[in-house]
């Protein structure tokens, strides 16, 4: 099902990488492809995909992680799910109250980083998930300090 999938954007990451002020062109390419309503575009072109078996799906997905991994390239970065400002008071009830909530983006070795975002007046929350074999030597740890660091600049 894709009853909670929003949309999907691509983006060549290197040329806005490239950019003086990377941050603010990514920020205007999202902007824009949201504007042209690009983000539909990748969930009505797996319509075909619900007919297809989940066993096949999966081996198909594991042969593609492999070629990735053995040519050390991704087609897709990263999936960035940004949840918003969660209102508490619906994660609350029978005398329970939430102060935080996070959600665990699902894995997938084909994809480097699944990123999730959510938050309430108090802070913002970040958790991603990473392949087993990309996150060797810190390198999961490290993106997350990355992007505190950068959450925290003015």
């Amino acid at each position: 099902s894709s009853a909670n999938l929003t949309g999907l954007l691509r983006l060549d990451v290197a040329e806005h990488l490239r950019a003086a002020d990377p941050l603010q062109s990514l920020t205007e390419a999202i902007n824009e492809g949201i504007t042209r309503r690009d983000a539909g575009g990748s969930s009505v072109a797996a319509e075909f995909a619900r007919f297809l078996p989940i066993s096949f799906m999966g081996r198909v997905a594991r042969w593609g992680s492999g070629q990735a991994l053995l040519k050390g390239t991704f087609g897709p970065a990263a999936t960035l799910s940004n949840l918003g400002k969660l209102s508490m008071e619906e994660y609350s009830g029978a005398g329970f109250s939430a102060r935080r909530c996070f959600f665990v983006p699902p894995g997938n070795p084909g994809l480097p980083v699944f990123l999730a975002i959510s938050g309430d007046a108090t802070g913002v929350e970040l958790c991603a998930t990473v392949p087993t074999s990309l996150a060797t030597r810190g390198r999961d740890v490290e993106l997350l300090d990355v992007m505190e660091r950068a959450l925290k600049e003015p």
